[in-house]
């Protein structure tokens, strides 16, 4: 990765002296209204990243064999949904 280049990806982040810092949007100058989009944004990411880890233990789930596969997958899903 280049120079400091924030391994996530994101575009509202930048990575100063060690340590993540948000960046500011150059069209909103308002600091409530830049605060709102980046809990969005925030949202947002944690949706997607929420979704890319259950598509890929779905995945995973699928590719195994009937009794160990979805079934289980099925049963740890809805033990996490209890839990929560």
């Amino acid at each position: 990765m280049p120079n400091g280049e924030d391994w996530l990806r994101d575009p509202l982040r930048k990575i100063e002296n060690g340590s993540y810092k948000r960046r500011k949007l150059k069209n909103l100058q308002d600091d409530k209204q830049n605060d709102l989009w980046w809990n969005f944004h925030f949202a947002t990411r944690l949706k997607l990243d929420g979704a890319d880890y259950f598509c890929r233990q779905l995945l995973g789930a699928a590719s195994r064999p009937d009794e160990l596969g979805l079934p289980l997958l099925a049963h740890r899903q809805l033990k996490w949904y209890l839990d929560a």
